[in-house]
C-alpha cells in the first residue's frame, strides 16, 4: 500500500511539472520511482546508500556506493588516525552493509554492537566497552534522534571523546 501512495504522488508531481524529484528511501519505491523519472526525463536524487550498481538513467544518488564509504572509512582508521582497536555500533541490520570493506579488512580487534533503544540496551552496550577495554574509539552509526542519549551515557560513565 505504501509503494503505490508513492508511486501515485511521484505521478502527480511529475503532474505538476516538477523539475526534480527527491526520495524515497525504501528501495521498492525508490525504483518505482526511479522508473517514472526515467521515462518522463526527469531527475530523481536518491537518499539510499545504493547497495547496487545499476543504469539510473535521471537519477543521482546523494549517498557514496556503500565499498566507496567502507573504503574511506578504512583508510581513515587505518591510515590516517592509525586506530589500534575500533567498535561499530549500529541501530540496523542493514547499515552493516556499508562497513563491509572496514570489517573484512581491519586487521585488529574489532568489535560490533547493536544499540537498541526498544530493548534498553544502551547502558549495557556503553558499560561493556568500558569493563572490557581501556582505551577504545567508536563508529557509532545510530539515528540522530538517540545521539544525545548516547553521548550522556558516555558522558555518565566517564568516557573521554577525543575525536
Amino acid at each position: 500500500m505504501a509503494l503505490l501512495f508513492k508511486y501515485i504522488t511521484a505521478c502527480q508531481l511529475i503532474e505538476r511539472q516538477v523539475i526534480a524529484i527527491y526520495g524515497p528511501s525504501t528501495p521498492y519505491a525508490s525504483s518505482a520511482v526511479q522508473a517514472l523519472c526515467n521515462q518522463f526525463g526527469i531527475p530523481h536524487l536518491q537518499i539510499d546508500w545504493g547497495y547496487h550498481q545499476t543504469s539510473r538513467g535521471y537519477a543521482l544518488n546523494v549517498h557514496p556506493h556503500y565499498l566507496a564509504f567502507g573504503q574511506a572509512l578504512y583508510d581513515y582508521v587505518q591510515k590516517a588516525e592509525y586506530w589500534d582497536t575500533v567498535a561499530v555500533i549500529y541501530s540496523r541490520e542493514e547499515s552493516l552493509l556499508k562497513f563491509d570493506y572496514l570489517l573484512r579488512t581491519f586487521d585488529q580487534p574489532l568489535m560490533l554492537r547493536k544499540w537498541d533503544v526498544s530493548n534498553d540496551n544502551q547502558k549495557y552496550v556503553i558499560k561493556q566497552f568500558k569493563i572490557t577495554q581501556t582505551h577504545f574509539r567508536f563508529i557509532v552509526d545510530i539515528p540522530f534522534w538517540e545521539i544525545q542519549e548516547f553521548l550522556a551515557l558516555v558522558s555518565d560513565l566517564n568516557f573521554i571523546l577525543l575525536s
